[in-house]
């Protein structure tokens, strides 16, 4: 919300968080309440909106974590990435079948990682089948992806699954 000062934006989340535990005291609430500060932060349909907007903007919900226009937009994404993945498992979730609508209806991209990585692939398969050499681009992810599998193959932490 405060375009560039992420310092001040974490401050203003300490305030409501001390308002609401009243550990703020009086003469600090009146001179908030004086520059018409807003006690309770938006509303899950106002950062809906707010991301309505950057999807008509930019053409997806891939919004920065750190996104310096809109830093809450950038974590409420996120949040909904972690919600639904929490709800996919059964675990206690507070995304609802209809939030899930609602952002599946803008393309919300729960997985924009596993998505981006299937892109790439589609477009070597597609590449390599036009019989044009390989570019500096695809050399590199190719690499990439072989380095992932043989981390894959002993053990180790890798984003490379048995699917891909």
């Amino acid at each position: 919300k405060y375009a560039g000062n992420n310092e001040l934006t974490e401050w203003v989340s300490d305030q409501r968080v001390c308002y609401s535990q009243t550990s703020i005291n009086y003469e600090q609430i009146k001179l908030l309440n004086e520059i018409g500060f807003e006690w309770v932060k938006a509303s899950w349909e106002e950062r809906y909106e707010e991301l309505k907007v950057y999807v008509h903007e930019f053409g997806n919900t891939i919004v920065p974590r750190r996104y310096s226009k809109n830093t809450a937009l950038g974590k409420f994404v996120s949040r909904q990435r972690y919600f639904y993945k929490q709800f996919q498992i059964g675990e206690k979730s507070s995304i609802s079948d209809e939030k899930i609508r609602l952002l599946n209806e803008i393309g919300f991209e729960w997985d924009p990682t596993e998505n981006r990585w299937y892109e790439r692939y589609d477009e070597l398969k597609a590449h390599l089948n036009s019989g044009c050499p390989i570019s500096d681009k695809f050399h590199r992810w190719n690499e990439t992806q072989r380095l992932n599998y043989s981390k894959y193959k002993i053990g180790f932490k890798s984003p490379m699954t048995e699917k891909r």
